[in-house]
């Protein structure tokens, strides 16, 4: 967490970094990036309380929701995306439903071709 001063606004906002578990952000992505970066996003403190959820909860989401958008725009693959949030693959594509994106797109001749030995 850190404080900085906005003299534009005169006031101090508190900056909370949302990392994996164990706090690691070194860990590559698919395509041998060695690091990460860190994206600071500002938001005003009584937005938690006005949607019921925590700091850490609500940066969860945000997280989430930026990786299932990637991922929905095929720019991320799911374990890639799965990373990005900090979740297992399989955790990531099992909350993909809540925003709106399947976690599998299969057209019509994929699916007859799945099924067709079944």
């Amino acid at each position: 967490m850190r404080f900085t001063y906005d003299p534009y606004y005169n006031s101090v906002t508190t900056i909370h970094h949302c990392l994996p578990p164990g706090g690691n952000v070194a860990l590559p992505l698919r395509g041998a990036i060695e690091f990460m970066r860190v994206i600071e996003i500002p938001y005003p403190e009584a937005l938690t309380a006005v949607l019921h959820m925590s700091p850490a909860a609500f940066e969860h989401e945000a997280k989430m929701a930026l990786a299932v958008k990637l991922f929905e725009l095929g720019r991320l693959t799911s374990g890639q995306a799965a990373q990005l949030v900090g979740v297992s693959r399989v955790a990531f594509l099992l909350e993909c439903h809540r925003f709106g994106v399947p976690s599998v797109a299969w057209d019509d001749d994929e699916i007859a071709a799945e099924f067709q030995d079944a």
